[in-house]
């Protein structure tokens, strides 16, 4: 759900506060700590607040500041509130934007600063061995404060063909998780992770008939993950350096079809990624080590969705029933899964009334 009540001082100066909540209640794999995290229910609220200042006719200066709250319970019998990985993020940043030409529609660059704030999690160390070793590892380790810049653009080369791109790096810099070294023990440094992200989107749009027309788009998306965290398996006595560290591959083939004047819409899209960790290595069921090499992750995403308008005539076009099935399997060469999950499928349905104004 989306409330989005916009508020225009005047021609040049406009405030565009948003409010979102969703629930899911299926069950699902939420990658927060560096691996899979099985879930069976999560809700979300948001606010955000964006100043924009329409400088210049091509020109937009946009601030923006936000507020969200996650929730996420592990187990059916969690209640709100209380969940493990429950977290809050502040967040606030600067963005312009300006209009090229016909070809380069637009030009958007910007800067955000967020703080991530696990508020129920601590280092499971002071429980386990007392507050002594807890001091050596760190108390909050998955709190950070992040400083990510990001620049994107669309790309019209006909009406019919267009293009978006959008790069991000966003620095991560976790204040109180403390850095393993091989010897097993912590060091002084920090942990800190470095995000680099290149997504790619071309579209093409081709009319058969008079009221049938396909929209047929190509997605593609590399990730590239840096983290100067190690990891010390104690049981079997193996260090494992840069354990974060992995690049991902995705591609993303879709087909939207829109039938009818109004038009209802039939969509479908397979998006498969490629994941490999470069120094995170294989394990069998019981978490002996292999010779096999770094673990690598195929996921593969099924999704079917119609949207269909309906209501009464002065809502024509603007109110449209949605149905949307999606379904994701998960194979790795990893087989150990106490602390991550590597190989799962789960299947989630949407049922639910958009309405555009």
């Amino acid at each position: 759900m989306d409330i989005i009540p916009a508020l225009k001082f005047t021609d040049e100066l406009s405030l565009v506060p948003t409010y979102s909540a969703g629930y899911r209640g299926t069950k699902n794999v939420t990658e927060l700590v560096g691996g899979g995290t099985l879930t069976q229910q999560a809700m979300d609220h948001s606010l955000t607040l964006k100043f924009v200042n329409q400088i210049t006719e091509d020109i937009k200066l946009k601030l923006k500041t936000g507020y969200k709250l996650e929730l996420l319970k592990e187990t059916k019998d969690e209640s709100w509130g209380n969940g493990l990985f429950d977290y809050e993020k502040i967040a606030a940043g600067i963005e312009g934007e300006k209009k090229i030409n016909k070809k380069l529609d637009s030009l958007t660059g910007g800067y955000g600063f967020y703080k991530l704030k696990f508020k129920n999690y601590a280092s499971l160390a002071e429980k386990e061995y007392g507050q002594e070793l807890a001091g050596k590892i760190g108390k909050n380790v998955l709190d950070s404060n992040a400083h990510e810049v990001y620049l994107y653009s669309n790309f019209v080369f006909t009406p019919d063909l267009q293009a978006k791109g959008d790069y991000s790096f966003t620095y991560k810099d976790f204040f109180d998780q403390k850095v393993v070294t091989s010897s097993g023990d912590y060091s002084k440094d920090k942990r800190k992770d470095q995000i680099h992200l290149l997504d790619l989107l071309v579209s093409y749009l081709q009319t058969y008939r008079e009221r049938i027309r396909v929209v047929y788009a190509l997605g593609l998306q590399t990730v590239v993950y840096q983290s100067n965290q190690n990891h010390y398996d104690a049981k079997n006595f193996k260090f494992v350096p840069n354990y974060y560290n992995y690049w991902e591959q995705g591609i993303k083939p879709e087909i939207v079809f829109y039938i009818g004047r109004l038009p209802y819409a039939v969509d479908f899209s397979y998006q498969f990624t490629y994941r490999e960790y470069l120094e995170r290595l294989t394990q069998d069921t019981n978490g002996n080590y292999l010779s096999n090499g770094g673990i690598h992750t195929n996921i593969s995403t099924i999704s079917l969705g119609i949207s269909y308008p309906f209501g009464p005539k002065e809502f024509i076009g603007k109110i449209s029933l949605r149905i949307q099935a999606n379904y994701l399997i998960s194979k790795s060469n990893m087989k150990y899964e106490k602390l991550y999950r590597y190989n799962y499928d789960t299947a989630n349905y949407f049922l639910g009334i958009n309405w555009e104004y």
